[in-house]
């Protein structure tokens, strides 16, 4: 019996909410234009209003994820920069080297070695890409190798390198430069690999020996630079192709270039290509230990805006999510009585003024999902009476910078919040939609609660019918 009447309240209730949306839409139609229309103005004649109210304590903090899958991912990250809000993010990426469409480099005695390089095609680019920076090659001291029981590799992920560099290049990344980055290496190297072919060693005989003998590349930073993370394009196929009679042409060459002999001497290259993407990755990271953020360690941590300057951060990357808390919600609608309906919820989200330019621009999509205590992600918050996933996208105020924003419906939410029966400590988690999120270093400031020039609003439509 006690199930039965727990039914029958349930669906009592979601009637109640069915009839109080019909009513709303008649309220809200009786305007001359529904935009303008006074909420909480009577403007139907049985009685019922809309109002609204945007006083809800919202709490906000920054959390940080402890690991994300940055192998088999478009592109690898390298670069550094320096920013005061969120101190120094570095990416370093690594990577094994196979041969040119399988097939191994047949040198003739009579050929004459020429040089080393890497070549690097840019397909992103986040910072400052007017200031010069550094790009060092390492050669791997140890073959990449997936952690036990796992098949991927992750931002916190490394791989040992030998010290001394076999190359390095110093540069501007110029934004719409089309020609790849190449840098030269170490002669020694690549007059070994040249003999080596000639002579038919065991260790170039076959590729998978190859990459036992040379186990790969690290691609590093100079340790001082403050410019861009670059992101450099694994292939152009995005990703492994199941068709193993197809080629997959890779983007990132170790390119040996030589000379055949004749009249004239003709130049030519053998390419060492990037082999098996789900072991080329890169390490992500945020020393942030010159900041607010100092104190956040693990994925468990929120760090209130309130001793973060009022702000709460968001970067893909390295980790850093915006959570908000309603602490207070379900002592909001009780105290409005039990003739209030929600009828409609808008969560606005300013970013901070200035932390934003064309160096840094604005995520282009942002998500939400409910979280449980411990910042772990339960569900998505989806499009109002569907099963999509919500998708904010920012509207930028480009001539007043006055007016910039991104939106979110949580109508849906809060209603269903309204049915547990007591608060259990959930949140909402901000953060970008996978890739963008695991292989990006976009960012997102926005203000805290007490933010008073960039603050965060929910804003709750209800009608308070006695039907």
């Amino acid at each position: 019996m006690e199930i039965d009447r727990e039914i029958k309240k349930r669906m009592e209730k979601k009637f109640n909410y069915v009839i109080a949306a019909f009513l709303f839409l008649i309220v809200a139609c009786q305007s001359e234009n529904n935009e303008e229309f006074e909420i909480g103005e009577d403007l139907n004649p049985s009685g019922s209003k809309v109002y609204a109210i945007d006083s809800l304590t919202i709490q906000t903090s920054t959390i940080l994820v402890d690991s994300m899958v940055t192998s088999q991912q478009s592109h690898l990250l390298v670069g550094r920069f320096e920013d005061e809000k969120l101190g120094i993010t570095e990416a370093v990426s690594f990577f094994q080297l196979g041969f040119q469409n399988q097939t191994a480099p047949d040198f003739s005695e009579d050929d004459v070695f020429d040089s080393l390089a890497l070549i690097l095609d840019y397909n992103y680019a986040a910072g400052d890409t007017t200031k010069t920076q550094e790009i060092s090659v390492f050669e791997l001291s140890e073959e990449i190798q997936f952690g036990d029981g796992e098949s991927s590799l992750y931002n916190t992920s490394k791989t040992p390198y030998f010290p001394n560099q076999l190359g390095n290049r110093i540069f501007k990344a110029l934004p719409g430069l089309e020609d790849p980055l190449e840098i030269r290496l170490n002669d020694e190297l690549g007059l070994k690999l040249f003999n080596m072919a000639i002579e038919g060693d065991d260790n170039i005989a076959d590729e998978e020996a190859f990459i036992d003998f040379f186990h790969g590349l690290a691609l590093v930073p100079g340790e001082n630079d403050d410019a861009a993370i670059l992101g450099f394009t694994i292939n152009n196929n995005e990703g492994v192709s199941d068709d193993e009679e197809e080629v997959i042409v890779t983007n990132i060459k170790m390119r040996l270039y030589y000379r055949e002999p004749g009249e004239i001497l003709n130049n030519t290259y053998y390419d060492f290509e990037l082999r098996d993407i789900s072991k080329a990755y890169f390490n992500l990271q945020g020393d942030r230990s010159q900041t607010y953020l100092s104190d956040l360690k693990n994925g468990e941590q929120r760090l209130s805006s309130t001793i973060s300057s009022n702000e709460a951060y968001l970067q893909a990357g390295t980790g850093l999510r915006i959570r908000f808390d309603l602490p207070y919600f379900e002592n909001l609608i009780e105290s409005l009585g039990p003739d209030a309906y929600i009828m409609d919820a808008i969560l606005r989200i300013e970013p901070v003024k200035g932390s934003y330019s064309s160096y840094f621009d604005l995520p282009e999509q942002l998500i939400m999902y409910e979280c449980d205590n411990k910042n772990n992600l339960t569900d998505p918050i989806n499009a109002t009476a569907t099963t999509d996933l919500q998708i904010s996208v920012p509207n930028i105020d480009r001539e007043f910078n006055e007016n910039t924003y991104y939106e979110f419906r949580l109508t849906d939410y809060l209603l269903q919040r309204l049915d547990k029966e007591y608060y259990d400590g959930s949140g909402l988690l901000l953060l970008m939609p996978s890739p963008e999120f695991e292989s990006t270093v976009e960012r997102l400031m926005i203000g805290g609660e007490e933010n008073r020039e960039n603050p965060i609003s929910l804003t709750v439509y209800y009608i308070n019918s006695p039907f």
